[in-house]
């Protein structure tokens, strides 16, 4: 899902109970935002991965709290312009995957 407008996103992921990466598509020198929804407290993880599977980011996210969470991420001076996987995982059951686009 590709947006950049948080507003109306946040509406939608209550909803849809999705991850939201925004902006989306984002340049490479941009921090990025994770909005996601979680049924509970919990340790959140997200990983980035490339086109080939390849993991090329972790973030640590810290911990989520029960209901619309955010996190901000500002991309590796490494990642590339291309198109990612981000996965967002917990261990409470939280489990989501979403497209970015990173532009030059």
């Amino acid at each position: 899902r590709f947006t950049n407008d948080l507003s109306s996103s946040v509406a939608e992921l209550t909803s849809s109970n999705t991850l939201i990466v925004a902006p989306n598509p984002a340049s490479s020198k941009q921090q990025i935002s994770f909005i996601f929804e979680s049924q509970k407290n919990d340790k959140v993880v997200i990983e980035l991965y490339n086109m080939h599977g390849s993991r090329v980011a972790d973030i640590d996210a810290g911990s989520a709290v029960d209901g619309t969470n955010r996190i901000v991420f500002q991309l590796p001076s490494e990642i590339q312009a291309g198109m990612y996987y981000v996965k967002i995982s917990g261990n409470e059951g939280l489990n989501a995957i979403s497209k970015l686009l990173v532009l030059e």
